[in-house]
């Protein structure tokens, strides 16, 4: 009678369902009773052919475990690659804060091990600096059951702290208890390229005021130039002029023609001196500049009432500050005279609460902001521009407030 298949055959395959094998357990023992009471050939030929069924059921279902278990594997080594290796740090933490579990990369990125990590609090790795922001983080998850974002220093041992950003959502573990899900993003190349970039920006800032002071400067020049040169061969001119007419009072209207002509390549010139550099400027100060400015400004605009407020000394004015403040002012008027048909300007040049602070402010026609700054490129941009990076060039804060039909509010504010 052939037998079943030995141990030694099948030890090396998963353990078969015990209802088959109790089934073949029983068959084998109908056998050994068919046997002992001498079966007749056909029936032990029935019982063989039930046990090979068996037998053949058990080799498909350990084929189907073998199956499984390969699938396992493959699983188990996707979730390693996929959790493990992860580009990003993944913890799980309790309420508390505690670290429950992590990958590699985690273990990897605060330079210890994941054995080491467990039942370790999360904040023994924040930089002493950042605790509060962390603090906050998991207050706000736990609270409001919402993802959570923020940016803080990572201690990292035995090396230097690195910026990271935490992504955390709450979820449920095996005993419905909330725990964190954490994402870690090491965010030291970003922070590199931004500060980098800040670099770049500082350069540029400082290479563009030094070409707004170089612009400045030679159109201080220029004006010196026209006012010791030009201005004084005119005035020459005039004197000379003038002092012919006394002597020959037969020629003084010959000379009247000249004369008047004289007059106005004179005021012409100290027009053209006074746009380039107004020597008043350098001569006696900012303050003393602008109330020049203002009295020039009435008289050529008389039906605009300008109010001026200035409650700041020169010496507290820096000088280098003291030709932007005037060419902002100086802007500011020109655009109030060619777009805004305002009545009323108010000027305030203030020293307040550590700052310098000028505000300029019309009760005009007032324009969409936007509307102005989109044209900005078309050369339509009343001098914002201008004005903004002379303010922002010098260290201050450039703000503008404009609704159509109710004025425009221009405000400059320096640290002092």
């Amino acid at each position: 009678m052939t037998k079943p298949h030995d141990g030694s055959k099948t030890s090396h395959r998963p353990s078969p369902d015990p209802t088959l094998r109790a089934r073949a357990e029983e068959k084998l023992r109908t056998i050994e009773a068919v046997e002992s009471e001498k079966l007749s050939i056909e029936k032990t030929r029935v019982v063989l052919h039930e046990l090979r069924v068996h037998q053949i059921e058990l080799e498909m279902q350990n084929e189907e475990l073998r199956k499984t278990q390969t699938a396992l594997e493959i699983g188990r080594a996707r979730y390693f690659d996929l959790y493990d290796l992860a580009p990003v740090g993944y913890c799980t933490l309790s309420a508390k804060g505690i670290i429950l579990t992590a990958n590699l990369t985690a273990a990897t990125m605060l330079g210890t091990t994941r054995s080491a990590l467990a039942k370790s609090l999360f904040s023994s790795f924040i930089h002493r600096d950042d605790e509060d922001i962390y603090y906050l983080h998991l207050k706000r998850l736990l609270e409001n059951n919402q993802r959570q974002v923020c940016e803080l220093r990572l201690l990292r041992k035995d090396a230097e702290p690195f910026w990271a950003l935490l992504e955390s959502i709450v979820s449920r573990d095996e005993d419905d208890t909330p725990v964190c899900r954490m994402v870690i993003s090491d965010l030291t190349e970003r922070k590199l390229a931004e500060n980098k970039l800040r670099e770049s920006e500082r350069q540029l800032r400082a290479l563009a005021a030094k070409l707004l002071l170089a612009h400045e400067e030679e159109r201080k020049k220029i004006a010196v130039e026209l006012h010791d040169s030009i201005g004084s061969s005119l005035s020459a001119i005039k004197v000379g002029i003038e002092n012919a007419r006394i002597r020959d009072e037969s020629r003084s209207e010959l000379l009247d023609a000249p004369l008047a002509m004289t007059q106005l390549a004179i005021d012409e010139v100290r027009n053209i001196m006074a746009e380039l550099r107004p020597l008043v400027l350098d001569d006696f100060g900012v303050i003393t500049a602008l109330n020049w400015f203002f009295r020039q400004y009435r008289t050529t605009y008389p039906g605009v009432h300008v109010e001026v407020e200035t409650c700041i000394e020169e010496q507290d004015i820096p000088e280098a500050l003291r030709i932007v403040i005037f060419r902002i002012a100086q802007e500011a008027f020109n655009n109030i005279a060619k777009y805004s048909r305002a009545e009323y300007v108010d000027f305030r040049l203030v020293r307040q609460d550590g700052t310098i602070n000028l505000t300029i402010e019309d009760n005009g026609d007032g324009f969409d902001l936007d509307a102005v700054l989109s044209k900005i490129g078309e050369r339509q941009g009343l001098g914002l521009t201008s004005m903004k990076e002379r303010a922002e060039l010098s260290g201050g804060s450039f703000t503008i407030r404009s609704v159509p039909g109710t004025g425009t509010t221009l405000s400059v504010k320096w640290p002092f």
